[in-house]
C-alpha cells in the first residue's frame, strides 16, 4: 500500500504516500551524526568485502540502532496503559492489546502512521 524506496548508492530515501512517524524531526537530528560517520566509511567499504567491517563502522551502527531503539521505546511508552491482562491462573497470563485505544492516544497527525505501525511484524515482535 505504502512504498518506501531506499537508494543506498545515492543516499536517498523516497516515501510515497507514507505518513511521517511521530517526532520524526527529533529522530532525524539524533541519527544525523551516526549517518555521517557511516557515510564517511562508504568509500573505504567499496575497496574491501562487505563482511570486513571496521571498528568505526560497528560503533556508528550501534549508535544508530540505539537511537532508533530509544525512539521506538518513547513512541511505545504508553503501551501498557492500553492492555488488559487476564490473571485467572498464575501459570498462563494472557495480555491483550487494545490497538484502537493505543492509536487514539496519539495526536491526530500521528495516528495515521501508528495505525499502520501497529499492524507490522516489527511492532508485534516488540
Amino acid at each position: 500500500q505504502h512504498l518506501c524506496r531506499i537508494n543506498v548508492y545515492k543516499d536517498r530515501v523516497t516515501l510515497k504516500d507514507c505518513p511521517p512517524m511521530p517526532r520524526h524531526r527529533d529522530l532525524i537530528s539524533a541519527l544525523r551524526p551516526f549517518h555521517y560517520r557511516l557515510m564517511l566509511a562508504g568509500p573505504s567499504a567499496k575497496r574491501r568485502p562487505l563482511v570486513e567491517v571496521s571498528p568505526g563502522q560497528i560503533e556508528a551502527a550501534r549508535g544508530f540502532l540505539s537511537v532508533l531503539h530509544r525512539h521506538f521505546q518513547l513512541v511505545c511508552a504508553s503501551l501498557t496503559q492500553h492492555t488488559i491482562t487476564d490473571v485467572r491462573t498464575t501459570d498462563d497470563k494472557v495480555t491483550l492489546l487494545l490497538k484502537d485505544s493505543f492509536v487514539e492516544s496519539f495526536s491526530h497527525r500521528d495516528r495515521q502512521f501508528m495505525r499502520h505501525f501497529v499492524e507490522t511484524q516489527m511492532f508485534s515482535a516488540y
